[in-house]
């Protein structure tokens, strides 16, 4: 059985990356990159840029207030996104298994006393690269200890990659945005500057400066597990920002933080 964990990497993708036939073509070819360089791939999938927004509008329309019915309902965005890419990446030749999370199982265990915690069948994931080279995992969701389908809050799907990386015992994942890293303000502004490496607490602190780079409880969930997280840009390839337990010395200067 396949079992060398440093031959997996688990990529995520955002919206952005998953909105049309054009932009799934770049998460494509990132993948493509990946299997390349001789690796067996996760991609987690986000839902398509505004799904989820339309999908919490389309369960309240229909007056489903249950928190279990709302899951259900709000889930099938990264279902989608996720049989969307299989398809296309099956459409070129490259082996894959569109996963759902009930069949892995990625287990959520919610306790209010305690930290977020996370469980998988590794070996279900490893009998899976016996085969393909792919595996596409929906994420923002995962089964409770009830069997229901529970989500990872906003952002979530930033969270389900990490947690995957460190249930395989790998230290990095990375993740496929919009934008070639992290900036000091928002990157549309003309003097926003690239930070190349950033701590973990860092990071958190642009979270809660309003960066919606990385999802907030990912950056504490992979700093506690020690997990570095990448981030790339899905349509230019760069790899921008590394956030680890290294500082940036330039975030360490006092320099401002606007967004």
């Amino acid at each position: 059985m396949f079992t060398d964990t440093k031959a997996i990497s688990v990529i995520k993708f955002g919206g952005t990356s998953m909105q049309s036939t054009v932009t799934r073509q770049a998460v494509i070819s990132v993948i493509k990159s990946h299997i390349k360089s001789g690796k067996k791939v996760i991609a987690v999938v986000s839902a398509e840029a505004g799904e989820t927004d339309r999908l919490y509008s389309f369960a309240k329309a229909q007056y489903i207030t249950t928190q279990a019915e709302i899951a259900l309902i709000v889930a099938t965005g990264e279902m989608k996104s996720a049989s969307l890419l299989s398809a296309g990446l099956m459409n070129q030749h490259v082996t894959v298994s569109a996963l759902q999370v009930w069949q892995i199982p990625f287990m959520v265990h919610e306790n209010k006393h305690k930290p977020l915690a996370f469980s998988i069948n590794k070996d279900f994931i490893y009998q899976q690269f016996e085969s393909v080279d792919v595996c596409v995992i929906p994420g923002f969701q995962g089964v409770n200890a009830k069997g229901e389908i529970t989500l990872l809050s906003r952002g979530g799907s930033d969270l389900t990659a990490v947690a995957l990386a460190d249930l395989l015992a790998l230290e990095k994942c990375t993740l496929y945005k919009d934008v070639d890293g992290v900036f000091n303000k928002h990157p549309e502004k003309k003097d926003a500057l690239l930070i190349n490496t950033l701590s973990y607490d860092q990071m958190l602190q642009l979270a809660r400066c309003g960066a919606g780079i990385v999802q907030e409880k990912a950056i504490q969930y992979a700093k506690d597990k020690r997990i570095e997280i990448g981030i790339a840009n899905t349509f230019t390839g760069v790899t921008g920002s590394l956030i680890s337990t290294h500082q940036s010395a330039f975030l360490s200067s006092g320099r401002s933080l606007v967004y």
